[in-house]
């Protein structure tokens, strides 16, 4: 954390000077200062404003080191708005990194959460660049991820209805589902259909009570009415002719 004190009696300053590095806890005296040096924030008890005031910016070592600041140089005002702006960004890139440690997300995502965190338009649209660039962000990535996992549970409808919610591309979620992402997804419709055929047929259920609940249970998992017919008739044909084999 750097301390900065006007270097000129002006109410508004054109210049800086550094006067060195402060603990928050050392000195009460002094207020946080906000991202925007224009809107400064005097010493409490209401000093003159038109006295030298002195306020706390915090500032990453990142931006201290880079650009080696020091105690006692001065800095033109113009200068310190940019600091301040690089600085946003790479405590907005520090947030996005720690958010993209615990899962992947999409572009939409992050961005949500960086703008809910108090970072500008400008500093969150440079971090999803960089990012980006750098390959640490990635919506088809990310969407072939999510399709691997909600394909075992999920049909086609509802998982493109979830990356849409997400902010993926509808051509890359639709590009993912292809020839064998489908026979998996029926695959997986057969086995969620044999199951609620024998659940409900234990219940004692009559075959039109049966067709009705489970064409619903399996429509409510996303998957698309064609399919659904499909699968429960290919299940009931195998009933069929497991029974003609018993016979």
């Amino acid at each position: 954390m750097i301390i900065l004190q006007l270097s000129s009696e002006a109410k508004f300053p054109r210049q800086v000077r550094l006067l060195g590095q402060l603990e928050p806890q050392e000195d009460s005296r002094f207020l946080e200062a906000s991202a925007l040096p224009l809107e400064w924030k005097i010493q409490e008890g209401g000093a003159d404003p038109l006295a030298p005031q002195e306020l706390i910016l915090r500032l990453s070592l990142e931006i201290v080191h880079r650009r080696s600041l020091r105690k006692g140089m001065s800095l033109p005002l113009a200068e310190l708005i940019d600091l301040c702006r690089e600085d946003e960004c790479v405590r907005a890139r520090e947030k996005a990194l720690s958010l993209l440690d615990l899962r992947m997300r999409t572009q939409k995502e992050l961005r949500d959460r960086l703008l809910a965190a108090g970072f500008s338009e400008d500093a969150t649209q440079e971090v999803l660049s960089r990012l980006l660039e750098q390959g640490l962000l990635d919506d088809q990535a990310y969407a072939k991820s999510f399709l691997t996992v909600r394909m075992r549970s999920k049909g086609s409808r509802a998982i493109l209805e979830e990356l849409h919610r997400k902010g993926v591309d509808k051509s890359i979620a639709a590009d993912l589902l292809n020839e064998e992402v489908h026979a998996q997804m029926r695959e997986v419709a057969q086995q969620e259909c044999r199951k609620k055929r024998t659940s409900l047929k234990r219940r004692g259920e009559e075959e039109p009570k049966i067709r009705e609940k489970t064409y619903r249970f399996l429509l409510s998992r996303g998957y698309e009415y064609d399919l659904v017919r499909s699968v429960y008739e290919q299940v009931l044909q195998e009933e069929v002719d497991a029974g003609d084999d018993c016979s």
